[in-house]
């Protein structure tokens, strides 16, 4: 199975329910685990940020619909980061050489 759940008529509500759930899963694996900040970085962006990824170009995501999917994840991760929860968006969605955190954003990707 290629991890794509759309319907003829567009609705993408399957697809994202989806995604939220392999975050959440990805999220109670890192919260229970011990990872380095290394590792939970690394792992952040190898990992679901690449399964995520994949099947966005078969579907037509929201940004709030990309946040909602995101949010399990990088309320996990950031902890084990060492970033602050509190981040502004824009500053921890940025890339790194423009300042930012370095996080990706799943709806600009």
């Amino acid at each position: 199975m290629l991890g794509i759940w759309i319907t003829p008529n567009g609705d993408n509500d399957k697809q994202v329910e989806a995604l939220r759930d392999a975050a959440i899963h990805w999220g109670s694996k890192i919260k229970l685990g011990n990872p380095s900040l290394m590792e939970a970085w690394y792992a952040l962006h190898t990992n679901i940020s690449a399964k995520l990824k994949y099947p966005l170009s078969a579907c037509k995501l929201s940004l709030s619909q990309c946040k909602s999917i995101m949010f399990p994840a990088i309320k996990a991760a950031l902890p084990r980061i060492g970033i602050a929860s509190n981040f502004a968006a824009a500053v921890r969605d940025g890339p790194l050489d423009s300042g930012g955190a370095g996080v990706l954003s799943l709806y600009h990707s």
